[in-house]
């Protein structure tokens, strides 16, 4: 007997869009499907970040159609792995 999974309001909505063929395919090497593939494999964080900063990372977010921790993911490890640099 299967046991039943409850999902998240956020979970349903991707599956729903997932479903309805509104991803695209992306390549293993892209960096977005490498923070995914590192999101399965990670810890969880508190990070503080101002309302503005977080209100313009989901519009981007929103704009490339991943979730937002994910795009957040993806630029830590982009950043971490030298493929972009930060000047202060």
């Amino acid at each position: 007997m299967k046991k039943k999974v409850s999902l998240t309001r956020e979970e349903n909505d991707l599956l729903s869009s997932f479903e309805k063929g509104e991803y695209k395919k992306v390549g293993k090497n892209n960096p977005v499907m490498l923070g995914l593939i590192k999101a399965a494999k990670s810890k969880k964080i508190n990070l503080r970040i101002s309302d503005e900063d977080l209100s313009l990372v989901k519009k981007k977010a929103e704009e490339s159609g991943i979730p937002y921790q994910t795009l957040i993911g993806s630029l830590i490890h982009q950043y971490a792995s030298g493929k972009i640099k930060i000047s202060l």
